[in-house]
């Protein structure tokens, strides 16, 4: 069925005040950031701007899930090339730090929506974070069905504790990396491979 003009306007529009807010964001900061400023970007009225978003939580809120896609989309498409589960679940690993250090403004709308967000919008962060805990468990079940990961472990608790780690690996590399570098010699890489290292070392058969 075809989409009417009005419709596909609406939309535009939409996608539109998206990329505005997207953009303000990232250069000011959530929180310096108003919706009169938004709208005089747009170049539409506060008034016309409220019937596409109801607040400046519902902006944000649809930026984290623009980086949370880019994010799931990248997994899936990393651990296609990879030989067995857990070369999938070092992918996934991969994946998020090279994010991470590629695209650090989504990390950041991600890092703050999800344990910050408003409780309206708790459960949105919670399924997004259940998106890849479910995908790398996935992964830990074809490792157990293959060889590749140990047999005696159990995949939904490993899954949401390798993805806590990572998460607290890279939140620690962001906030405190360049301190930690200097007071104590270990770099951002260290701290990734000591990752790495503690993954292998846990699930590798």
């Amino acid at each position: 069925m075809e989409i009417s003009k009005r419709i596909k306007n609406k939309l535009q529009r939409s996608k539109k005040i998206l990329d505005v807010a997207e953009s303000i964001f990232m250069e000011r900061g959530v929180l310096e950031t108003t919706m009169d400023e938004i709208a005089h970007e747009v170049g539409m009225s506060k008034a016309t701007l409220y019937v596409y978003y109801r607040s400046k939580d519902e902006l944000f809120k649809e930026i984290a899930k623009r980086g949370h896609n880019h994010l799931l989309n990248r997994f899936v498409k990393d651990i296609e090339s990879a030989k067995n589960g857990f070369q999938k679940v070092r992918a996934m690993g991969l994946t998020f730090f090279a994010f991470a250090q590629e695209q650090p403004d989504y990390y950041k709308f991600m890092s703050f929506f999800e344990p910050k967000s408003p409780e309206k919008f708790q459960k949105i962060a919670t399924l997004m974070v259940l998106d890849i805990v479910h995908l790398l468990e996935k992964c830990l079940r074809e490792g157990i069905e293959d060889g590749s990961i140990k047999p005696n472990i159990d995949p939904s608790l490993i899954s949401k504790s390798l993805w806590a780690m990572a998460s607290g690996v890279v939140q620690l590399i962001s906030v405190k990396g360049n301190i930690l570098a200097k007071e104590t010699g270990t770099s951002p890489k260290q701290m990734i491979q000591g990752f790495f290292d503690v993954v292998e070392g846990s699930i590798r058969s």
